[in-house]
């Protein structure tokens, strides 16, 4: 009864230890990303199949949003494995007019 007592104590301390250095690791995965945000002209459906098609492949690419209605295209990277620099050559490469926003800082 013990012996069955101190194992289940035990299995449930190392499943409590695993989730919190999982939650830990997910939030370190969250800081080291970069959100970029550009104006851009999108025309059609075909414009954002092509970007929501082709950036995701690019290098560190985790996320993209693309707005037409607003157009602007949101791309969620890591800076370790890409650049702002690559990712806005990938988007002229497919023919995608960009201007990078730049946020204001609030005072």
């Amino acid at each position: 009864m013990k012996t069955s007592l101190r194992i289940l104590v035990v299995a449930l301390l190392t499943l409590f230890v695993g989730f919190s250095s999982t939650e830990v690791n997910a939030q370190k995965k969250k800081k080291q990303m970069e959100t970029v945000v550009y104006d851009a002209e999108i025309h059609c459906g075909g414009c954002k199949a092509k970007i929501e098609k082709n950036i995701p492949f690019e290098k560190g690419v985790k996320r993209v949003i693309v707005d037409m209605k607003n157009g602007k295209i949101t791309v969620i990277f890591n800076p370790k494995k890409g650049s702002k620099a690559a990712i806005t050559a990938a988007l002229l490469k497919l023919e995608i007019p960009v201007k990078e926003v730049v946020a204001k800082k609030k005072k």
